[in-house]
């Protein structure tokens, strides 16, 4: 669970870990700092692998609960057969 402080933009470095994430998002919208990702308000993302570092901005309103599957843990609960394809991307879920 992530929620951010009193700095309005605060900066988070998002290291490749070999993991697959889903990402709720309880608080206002996330945008990356490429403008690529975006976690909407009241939505689930699922983030495929990454295999470069990622800098996310948080604002003050920032309130987000992930759950983490390990490297092919993510196919015993799920089975989606493509993963190679959204590997460092994601997908609303």
């Amino acid at each position: 669970m992530v929620k951010t402080g009193s700095d309005p933009n605060e900066v988070k470095k998002i290291l490749p870990d070999g993991c697959i994430d889903i990402i709720l998002n309880l608080g206002s919208d996330l945008i990356a700092e490429n403008g690529i990702y975006k976690i909407r308000t009241d939505s689930a993302t699922l983030f495929g692998t990454m295999t470069i570092y990622k800098d996310i901005i948080m604002n003050s309103n920032t309130y987000l609960l992930g759950f983490r599957f390990k490297p092919l843990g993510f196919f015993a609960f799920y089975r989606y057969d493509s993963l190679d394809l959204i590997a460092n991307k994601s997908v609303e879920f």
